[in-house]
């Protein structure tokens, strides 16, 4: 009873695992396929206690509690195939129709997701019936004090085996498409998920040997948990530090965006002054005619700086940009004309030739 009852909480260790993974992953289909795994190892460990309960519960019981939780490490196939199209799908856009990544861009698909569905479902009946399991008998462990049920397997419980021993074959292939995962605390993740799995694996396979017991594949669970717990404190603080890191950057964002503000009205003032002083010189009249142009082009830079600052002040208001049609030669032009003084500076020339488009066509020539 004692040694069932630690076997029982041993394997309540992936599921309280899993819980806290799932709140990370809120609503993530690849926290609820972490969880589905964990919840089948704790099945499986389930499985393993029963046989323990000898004297306590009759034996028709025990075999039939021993059948019923066989689906964890029945479903676990599906649950580590859907992991694995979940991370192609949804994790990985760096592999995606790269040599050697096709194939398992075109197996790992829903259809044959539900077609191992239904395999798994005929396995897990087979399990069922005298094809599966045929029986239980008592065997004698290490300890001459303890004894517990041993299944006595059918004809066909090899397929059990080739179906469970594919998980392991399925863990590789995580640990293959964990490459190609941007998010480093999740690959991180996933590939010491794939390596304690693989080892809690071969682990389990030492309960078909009669007489091992229990003890080691509890052994395995709970280094299996220890690895995935020291993981996940990891990924959590990589988490925790990345949000507060962003949250910090969006505070500094919206305090750029009230200062943005007050620049924006203190420009505004200088640009009245500017247009005021630069309108009172174009008045004057006796002011020669290339200083008329210059005052030309002071006005119609501060016009578009005024334009320029009007619709930042309302870009932040709105949160939106409004797209307007404008005339591509125009703002061409007006650039070359407000750059006058500094090609002749630079002593650039630009000719420009109006197709029949519409459109021009630039040539820039610089003289030494």
């Amino acid at each position: 009873m004692i040694t069932s009852l630690l076997i029982f909480t041993i394997g309540l260790l992936p599921l309280v695992l899993a819980v806290n993974v799932t709140r990370i992953y809120k609503g993530s289909q690849l926290g609820i396929a972490l969880l589905l795994f964990m919840c089948s190892i704790t099945l499986w460990q389930m499985d393993i206690g029963v046989l323990y309960l000898k004297g306590i519960i009759p034996e028709e019981w025990i075999l039939n509690l021993f059948r019923l939780f066989r689906i964890g490490t029945t479903g676990v196939v599906p649950v580590i195939f859907y992991l694995i199209y979940l991370l192609l799908n949804k994790h990985t856009p760096n592999i995606k129709n790269k040599t050697g990544y096709n194939f398992f861009q075109s197996f790992f698909n829903l259809k044959i997701f539900w077609g191992l569905v239904g395999w798994s479902v005929g396995i897990y009946a087979i399990n069922w019936t005298k094809w599966g399991i045929e029986g239980l008998r008592v065997v004698q462990i290490a300890d001459p004090n303890t004894s517990l049920y041993f299944p006595d397997y059918g004809d066909y419980h090899f397929l059990y085996l080739l179906h469970t021993g594919t998980v392991l074959l399925l863990l590789i292939i995580v640990v293959i498409i964990c490459r190609g995962i941007q998010n480093a605390s999740l690959k991180a993740f996933l590939r010491t998920f794939s390596y304690c799995s693989m080892f809690l694996l071969l682990t389990g396979f030492l309960n078909f040997i009669p007489g091992t017991g229990a003890v080691i594949s509890s052994i395995g669970v709970i280094i299996f948990s220890s690895s995935i717990i020291f993981s996940f404190v990891k990924m959590n603080n990589i988490v925790t530090i990345n949000y507060n890191l962003l949250k910090e950057r969006q505070k500094k964002l919206d305090y750029m965006g009230n200062l943005s503000t007050s620049l924006i009205h203190e420009v505004k003032n200088n640009i009245q002054i500017i247009k005021g002083y630069s309108k009172m010189v174009a008045e004057t009249a006796d002011l020669p005619k290339q200083s008329k142009n210059h005052v030309s082009m002071i006005q119609l830079g501060t016009s578009q700086l005024e334009e320029l600052t009007h619709h930042y002040s309302e870009y932040i208001k709105k949160k939106a940009v409004e797209f307007n049609d404008a005339d591509l030669n125009q703002i061409i032009q007006e650039a070359i004309d407000f750059t006058t003084e500094l090609r002749k500076e630079k002593q650039i020339d630009i000719c420009s030739a109006c197709r029949e488009s519409g459109c021009f066509s630039l040539q820039a020539f610089l003289f030494s």
